[in-house]
């Protein structure tokens, strides 16, 4: 059901980047950066509830990247730079969450011998989350230290979309692609994933606070009621 929910609300924001990619074709980051806010949003907005942030992002850069190169829709601007950046990002979210869901069977596994089972998952959910937030920074501070270093390039997602809206580039030249990569395209679209990615963590944070503090009450609960119990027999006697 969660890769569902991811694939839908994906789906949704592609639909966008479709559309906007026709009305400015020569502005990518305008198209990209609105279909993951529109994806982002929906998550953001439906109640209740565990929410796959991450997923929805894996799922929107691979799927649009997908459309790009399949659909035939999108102009001819969107089959260099932003379709490679895509991609790239893409399976770099998957390696992400692949180690994550590895590790958390790991944590579940030993977690039915010795505890709680769902409670030490949704902990490690938060600690994992916070965890692949500081890789995919760290890997966008590591681009962005280059670009600056080489190129004069040292700006955020919007710094990135604005340069990318004038038409400012930074070419960086890799083995499959002979005209190489924008750099300011992909620094945005690491940017754009990065959105799922906050996102990610603070929702497991907030679940795992919860889960954290109603544990607290029950156990103190159980501590006055043993305390009272006692009081009782006490008295009894």
């Amino acid at each position: 059901m969660r890769a569902v929910n991811a694939a839908t609300t994906a789906l949704v924001g592609i639909l966008v980047a479709a559309v906007l990619s026709v009305v400015d074709p020569v502005w990518p980051a305008a198209a990209i950066g609105a279909g993951a806010l529109v994806s982002a949003g929906i998550l953001l907005a439906r109640p209740g509830g565990r929410k796959h942030y991450a997923l929805a992002g894996i799922g929107y850069t691979l799927g649009l990247a997908a459309a790009i190169a399949l659909s035939g829709w999108f102009p001819a601007e969107y089959g260099g730079s932003p379709l490679v950046s895509l991609v790239l990002f893409g399976l770099f979210g998957t390696f992400l969450v692949a180690l994550k869901v590895a590790g958390g069977r790991v944590v579940r596994a030993v977690a039915r011998r010795y505890g709680d089972a769902e409670y030490a998952q949704t902990v490690y959910d938060a600690v994992a989350s916070v965890a692949t937030l500081i890789g995919l920074a760290w890997t966008l501070l590591t681009i962005q230290e280059k670009a600056a270093r080489y190129g004069g390039i040292g700006l955020g997602a919007v710094g990135t979309a604005a340069l990318n809206y004038y038409g400012v580039e930074y070419a960086v030249v890799v083995w499959f692609l002979d005209s190489g990569v924008d750099v300011v395209v992909l620094l945005f679209v690491g940017f754009t994933l990065g959105l799922f990615h906050v996102l990610e963590s603070l929702h497991t944070t907030w679940i795992a606070t919860k889960k954290t503090a109603s544990a607290g009450a029950s156990k103190a609960e159980e501590a006055h009621a043993r305390v009272a119990e006692a009081r009782g027999e006490g008295d009894e006697d």
